[in-house]
C-alpha cells in the first residue's frame, strides 16, 4: 500500500502530537453538538500543516436523503465529533440555506463559506463527471500538503467514518495508536490515496424529490408503455425518498408494471427491476425487498438474494437468516449466505453461521461461498482461525476461495500470506483458470487500488456466480483474461 513520504520535522511534530491524537475519543468542552468546520481550503491546508493534522473533507448536497442523514445522524455522534476535535474540518455544499450569519444545515461557518470551499475543491481534489458533477456524500481526508490519504464515496454510518478517521491518523502517523469503539468499522468501498471518479460512474445523478413525484406522475397517468415504462421505473428507483419505495413496491407486487396476468413476462421485469435495486438504489431500498427473501420462484429468490447482498443493510438480515433456513437448493443456499455475509459484517449470530459453512465437508459450493463471505467480517479471532486453518490443511478450491475473502477484506492482517502465495507459482491449475499465485496478486492489488473489481473473473472462478455483483464488482475496462490471469 503506498505511503506518502514525509519530511523529517514534518515527521518529529507528528510524534509530538501523538498524545493530542490519542485522545480521540475525548469530547472537548462547547464543542456543541455539530463539527467544528473552518471556512477556507488553503488556509485549513496551512493549519493543518502547521499542527501536523489530518484535513478532513465532507461534500454534502441538499434534497438528497443520504445527505440528509449524514448531517442529522453522523456528523452529530459522540465519537465522530470527538475525532473530529483533532482534525482540522471542511464541508462543501453549493447550497445556500441563509443569507447571512451561521448555516442553519451545517453549522459554525456561514454558506458562503461552505459554498466558497465547494468551488475550491472541485477539481482540485474533486473528480466530476462531464456535467461538473460529484458523489454526494463523500469524504475524504488529506495531509497539510493537499495530499489525499483517504476518501469513501456515498453515504456511511458512524462506525464506517470513524474507522476511516483511524485510517487516516494511521496513513499519516504510522505510530498512531488510538483505539477504535466496538461501532468502527471498514467501510466497503474505501479509497486509498485517492478519491471516486464520477466520470467513470455508469450511473446517474439521483433523482431529487421533485423529480421523483414528477416521474411518479407520469407513471400513475398509465401513458408511458414498454421501454419507456421501463426506463422510467429504472430511473425512479434510485431516488431516496418513500414515495419511491413504495410506486416500486407497487410494480414489484403487481409482478407486470400494474398490467394483469404473469408468467414468465412478468418474472422477467421483476428480475430485471430487482437488478436495478442491487446495482442503483439507496440502501433505504432494502425495505422494498424484504417481503421478497426466500418467497417466489428460485429464479426471483436467487435475484432477491444477490440485490440485498449488494445493498447490505444489516436490517435484512433477521429475514435473510430465516430463509436460509428454509431454502432447499444449493443455489439458493449459497446467494443467501453470501447475503447474510454482507448485511451481517458486525453480527456474532452471522459470523458463527458463516464458520460453521466453511468448516462444513459436504457441500464444497456452500464451504466456498462461505470462506468469501467471512472477508466481510471485522477482524475477530474465531475468523482469522478458520482462515487459516484452511490455508493449512483445505483444498486447493478451499484456499483459492480463502484468498478471494482475504482480498475482498482488504485488512492488512492477511498482506503477509497473500504476498507470500503470490510469490509461488501454482501449476494446478487449468489452463482456462486462474491460479492460486495469480489470485493473490489480484487480491493484493485490490489492498492497494480498492478497486474491487480487478477481483470479479477470480470471484467467479471460486463462487460459481451467475448472477452479476456489479455494485462492487463490476469487471474493470481493459482487463482482459490475460491481466486476469496477472499475465
Amino acid at each position: 500500500m503506498h505511503q506518502i513520504t514525509h519530511r523529517k520535522a514534518f515527521r518529529i511534530s507528528s510524534l509530538v502530537g501523538l498524545a493530542a491524537l490519542c485522545l480521540s475519543f475525548v469530547l472537548p468542552t462547547g464543542l456543541g453538538d455539530k463539527v467544528k468546520w473552518e471556512g477556507d481550503y488553503e488556509a485549513a491546508l496551512a493549519r493543518a500543516h502547521s499542527e501536523t493534522k489530518v484535513v478532513f473533507l465532507a461534500v454534502n448536497m441538499d434534497a438528497e436523503k443520504g445527505n440528509d442523514r449524514m448531517v442529522k445522524n453522523v456528523y452529530t455522534d459522540r465519537v465522530i465529533r470527538g475525532l473530529s476535535a483533532n482534525t482540522v474540518n471542511l464541508v462543501a455544499s453549493a447550497a445556500r440555506h441563509k443569507s447571512s450569519g451561521a448555516c442553519p444545515h451545517l453549522g459554525t461557518i456561514t454558506c458562503a463559506e461552505h459554498r466558497a470551499v465547494e468551488v475550491q475543491v472541485n477539481g482540485k481534489i474533486l473528480k466530476p463527471d462531464a456535467a461538473g458533477h460529484v458523489v454526494a456524500p463523500q469524504h475524504v481526508w488529506l495531509n497539510g500538503e493537499g495530499q489525499v490519504l483517504l476518501s469513501v464515496p456515498y453515504e456511511v454510518t458512524a462506525g464506517e467514518l470513524e474507522w476511516c478517521f483511524h485510517e487516516a491518523s494511521r496513513r499519516l502517523n504510522p505510530d498512531y495508536s488510538a483505539k477504535e469503539s466496538k461501532a468502527s468499522q471498514r467501510p466497503r468501498r474505501w479509497i486509498p490515496d485517492g478519491v471516486y471518479d464520477a466520470e467513470k460512474d455508469e450511473g446517474e445523478r439521483p433523482p431529487d424529490l421533485d423529480e421523483a413525484m414528477e416521474l411518479i406522475k407520469e407513471i400513475r397517468k398509465g401513458m408511458l408503455k414498454g421501454g419507456d415504462l421501463v426506463r422510467a421505473y429504472k430511473r425512479l428507483a434510485q431516488a431516496d425518498v418513500s414515495e419511491a419505495r413504495d410506486q416500486i413496491s407497487q410494480y414489484m407486487k403487481s409482478g407486470s408494471g400494474g398490467r394483469r396476468g404473469g408468467g414468465k413476462g412478468a418474472s422477467n421485469k421483476i428480475k430485471t427491476m430487482v437488478r436495478v435495486l442491487g446495482l442503483a438504489s439507496p440502501q433505504s431500498y432494502w425495505e422494498v425487498l424484504d417481503s421478497m427473501v426466500g418467497s417466489g420462484e428460485a429464479m426471483v429468490r436467487n435475484e432477491v438474494a444477490v440485490a440485498i447482498e449488494q445493498l447490505a443493510a444489516p436490517e435484512s438480515l433477521k429475514a435473510l437468516t430465516k430463509a436460509y433456513k428454509k431454502e432447499k437448493q444449493e443455489v439458493g443456499r449459497k446467494n443467501l449466505l453470501r447475503a447474510i455475509a454482507a448485511c451481517g459484517a458486525q453480527d456474532k449470530s452471522a459470523r458463527g453461521l458463516l464458520s460453521k459453512a466453511a468448516k462444513q465437508s459436504r457441500d464444497d459450493v456452500l464451504r466456498h461461498n462461505a470462506l468469501i463471505g467471512l472477508g466481510w467480517q471485522v477482524s475477530q479471532s474465531d475468523v482469522r482461525a478458520v482462515i487459516e486453518k484452511v490455508m493449512d490443511k483445505g483444498s486447493p478450491e478451499d484456499r483459492f476461495a480463502a484468498v478471494v475473502g482475504m482480498g475482498i477484506s482488504r485488512d492488512p492482517l492477511w498482506r503477509e500470506t497473500l504476498e507470500e502465495l503470490a510469490t509461488e507459482p501454482d501449476e494446478s491449475a487449468l489452463a482456462d483458470s486462474i491460479s492460486l499465485d495469480q489470485a493473490a496478486k489480484l487480491a493484493l492489488e485490490v489492498h492497494s487500488t480498492g478497486e474491487y473489481g480487478i477481483l470479479s473473473a477470480a470471484l467467479i472462478q471460486a463462487s460459481g456466480d451467475t448472477i452479476p455483483r456489479n455494485r462492487l464488482f463490476r469487471p474493470l475496462k481493459g482487463r482482459g483474461k490475460n491481466k486476469k490471469k496477472g499475465k
